[in-house]
């Protein structure tokens, strides 16, 4: 009697696996041509509920030894329990599948766009306080965080040129329910790069979930104070000095359960150096990888109350398009991640920044592109996982940029018996953003090496001189000979091509 309760167990099991797996493969997909994209369905696409769901199941799954040799093992020796044999097959048939690999997989980068909203009972309710693009790439099993300030300015179809964080809420006003896919969509075409999933939660998930997993220990980089932290419900209260709670953070491993950890990651005014949106980016990042490290430890997902209490919560507080075939996948990830390789970046105001920042017709605090595009913005994103090549690039731009604004005017004179090397050399260096006035042929000839004269030293172009000395790998001549002199009114620079750079 009991093993047919077993074997009864077992079958409900299978048929709840495969009844959600035909569901997975049912579901609608994305038309990003439609801005206000909402599923047709009477809920929306997934809740991240089902993740605990499934959780839920592997844990019923993994009880007694026998099933966790059938589902994990190499070999399976259940000849004897055929139930149990198809059911572990079926489950590695959903691990192994390359049907079932995560969008972006084939591509090498898999993106997920991390919300944080205030949620019911806080001021804006819907406008996104957080947003984080987390990249994973496959080959490299790297990660990436890239921290997007919530005042950057970008335009919102039907709106104009608007902050950020109020696309989710534009949405949600005109379809409860869409803002996750429009954020996707839109920051999808601002930056040019895909993004697969998103996960958006509200402050009070937030702080629930913190601590039904038992608090995140965060390593504090530097002591900092806030004096005017807001407190919830205390909006418009008097005095006014009742509104603001003082916060302290000392430098040094800090546990924190969830209300503090909200507080950490959402500090707007602390001090030494921790005052700026930036910041903050930083800090909530790396609350981030302290729950991602808890959720996924062995401890929480075998705990099936724990499971439980976090699939209620999720219920009320998360919103996501991670499907239920994604799931393992995800999980599997989440355990080759090495934290100490974990790529992290913010979109700054700072001196190698990519913002500026910059006040609205209604003197709104905004942040725009330095360039005044998102061309830059969109390099770093795509390069994310090679930022030498990155940072090479933008070394290059910034040289370019320099050169171009000291307006040096050049002239470049063969000294060789090699036709076109003149104009050859002079293509490379206006390719480079160098002005060349002219070229010719040297009235000298037979130079064994390649002279620069600088015909306007008191006038500083040291970016010039100095790409110029690179560039031909020349000798920068301390006097200047009267056939060189002549052409004083004519340009800044002259450089005599020597036979060295001949190639």
């Amino acid at each position: 009697m009991q093993k047919n309760k077993k074997v009864s167990i077992i079958l409900n099991i299978y048929n709840l696996i495969f009844r959600m797996k035909k569901q997975s493969m049912n579901q609608p997909k994305i038309n990003l041509l439609d801005y206000y994209y909402q599923p047709k369905h009477k809920k929306p696409f997934f809740k991240i509920g089902k993740f605990f769901t499934i959780a839920i199941i592997f844990f019923i799954l993994l009880i007694g030894t026998l099933s966790y040799n059938i589902i994990f093992s190499k070999e399976t020796s259940s000849n004897n329990l055929p139930f149990f044999s198809l059911l572990g097959n079926k489950i590695k048939s959903l691990r192994q599948s390359k049907d079932n690999r995560l969008k972006g997989w084939l591509n090498d980068r898999i993106n997920v766009l991390i919300l944080g909203i205030g949620g019911v009972d806080h001021q804006g309710s819907n406008l996104t306080d957080t947003i984080i693009l987390a990249s994973y790439q496959p080959s490299t099993k790297k990660v990436a965080l890239l921290s997007i300030p919530r005042d950057l300015a970008v335009p919102i179809p039907g709106y104009g040129w608007k902050k950020i964080n109020h696309i989710n809420a534009y949405a949600e006003a005109k379809k409860p329910g869409s803002g996750g896919y429009v954020v996707s969509n839109s920051l999808e075409k601002i930056f040019g790069e895909p993004i697969h999933y998103f996960i958006r939660v509200d402050f009070q998930g937030f702080i629930n979930v913190i601590n039904l997993l038992g608090g995140v220990d965060v390593y504090v980089d530097r002591s900092f104070d806030d004096y005017h932290y807001p407190v919830l419900g205390k909006e418009y209260s008097y005095p006014i000095k009742d509104r603001w709670e003082h916060l302290h953070f000392e430098k040094g491993w800090k546990h924190m359960d969830g209300s503090l950890a909200l507080k950490y990651a959402r500090s707007r005014h602390g001090t030494n150096g921790e005052g700026s949106d930036f910041a903050r980016a930083r800090r909530q990042q790396k609350i981030i990888l302290a729950a991602k490290n808890k959720f996924f430890s062995i401890n929480t997902l075998l705990h099936p109350k724990l499971i439980s209490e976090l699939y209620n919560e999720s219920r009320k507080h998360f919103s996501t398009n991670i499907s239920l075939s994604d799931v393992w996948q995800f999980y599997n990830i989440s355990k080759q991640i090495d934290k100490n390789k974990i790529i992290f970046k913010v979109l700054d105001t700072s001196k190698d920044g990519l913002l500026i920042a910059t006040r609205g017709e209604d003197n709104a605090f905004l942040l725009l592109p330095r360039t005044g595009n998102f061309k830059q913005i969109k390099d770093l994103i795509h390069n994310i996982f090679n930022q030498e090549t990155y940072a090479t690039k933008l070394q290059k731009e910034k040289q370019m940029k320099n050169i171009r604004n000291e307006k040096a005017k050049i002239i470049v004179l063969n000294s060789t018996k090699v036709e076109g090397l003149a104009a050859k050399f002079s293509q490379r260096l206006i390719n480079k953003g160098y002005f060349v006035e002219k070229i010719a042929n040297a009235k000298k000839h037979n130079y064994q090496k390649t002279v620069i004269y600088n015909l306007n030293p008191d006038k500083k172009m040291p970016f010039t001189l100095t790409g110029l000395i690179k560039e031909a790998k020349a000798n920068l001549s301390p006097t200047i000979p009267e056939w060189i002199a002549l052409y004083k009114n004519k340009a800044n620079f002259v450089i005599v091509l020597g036979k060295d750079i001949i190639k």
